[in-house]
């Protein structure tokens, strides 16, 4: 027969999780006691309530102490959580000796443009990347396109007409839709032609990027208004470019001839 302070601690445990049910309802709390009942010792002294809020906050440091170091399973990421326990840790999966933290760099979004021009025809806009630092010497020493990223609420051509005009004076027509790539440096890298690859002074650094390319017109001739970036603008024959190129406009290369892209043609009206 069970004892009397066995019994009597039953019960207390059966009253604490229904006072935390009832205090945290709103929050659909049963999963998250599921998984906290396991890890908090019921303190005999504590009230139901209290004992329910201390489960709580111990497993909210846990959580944010997992997610800051990128051990935290994915059910871990978001409130409530489930029944299921999270992913076990890397150094759980790996074997001996140190794990590799998960990456922390996040997939970004480029927009480029691939400009032409009735005056060039048959040619598309170049410039020799001069970047020294930070996002902008991502490329430098190879030749690239006019673009950058796509911001928060924007629209894609919307960002090339922003960014063409910040770094080359001209204003974009005729906007449209040419390749979508998955532009990951590592693969790149392995993939490249050596005469695609950057020379020995490039800073091309470790990316995983979205590009969206369009093509445009634009009338007059481009500035230099970022000299701190870019070594200048140049028109550039799209059967004869130059070497070496920046790794995300050579994966484009790639791809326009297999696909039979020539973004130097007029648009249709």
């Amino acid at each position: 027969r069970p004892s009397r302070a066995r019994t009597d601690a039953t019960m207390r445990l059966a009253l604490a999780f229904t006072a935390a049910q009832a205090a945290f309802c709103a929050t659909s709390p049963a999963p998250f006691l599921r998984r906290a009942a396991p890890r908090s010792p019921l303190r005999m002294q504590e009230s139901a309530r209290e004992a329910a809020d201390d489960m709580f906050r111990r497993f909210q440091e846990r959580r944010q102490q997992a997610i800051e170091e990128g051990t935290a399973g994915a059910d871990d990421l978001a409130y409530p959580p489930s029944a299921e326990p999270a992913a076990p840790r890397v150094e759980e999966s790996v074997g001996e000796g140190p794990a590799p933290k998960p990456s922390k760099r996040a997939v970004r979004v480029g927009v480029a443009g691939l400009v032409r021009s009735e005056a060039h025809p048959g040619c598309v806009l170049l410039n020799k990347r001069a970047g020294a630092s930070g996002t902008a010497a991502l490329g430098a020493g190879t030749y690239g396109l006019p673009g950058g990223h796509l911001e928060y609420g924007e629209e894609w051509e919307e960002c090339l007409r922003r960014e063409l005009r910040e770094e080359a004076g001209l204003e974009a027509e005729d906007v449209r839709l040419a390749l979508v790539t998955n532009a990951v440096a590592a693969r790149l890298r392995a993939e490249a032609a050596p005469a695609a690859r950057p020379g020995p002074g490039s800073a091309e650094g470790d990316f995983h990027y979205v590009c969206v390319f369009l093509c445009c017109t634009v009338a007059g001739e481009p500035r230099n208004v970022e000299p701190n970036v870019s070594g200048g603008w140049e028109w550039h024959r799209w059967d004869a470019l130059p070497d070496p190129l920046d790794l995300r406009l050579a994966q484009l290369v790639t791809e326009a001839r297999r696909s039979g892209l020539d973004p130097t043609c007029t648009p249709p009206k």
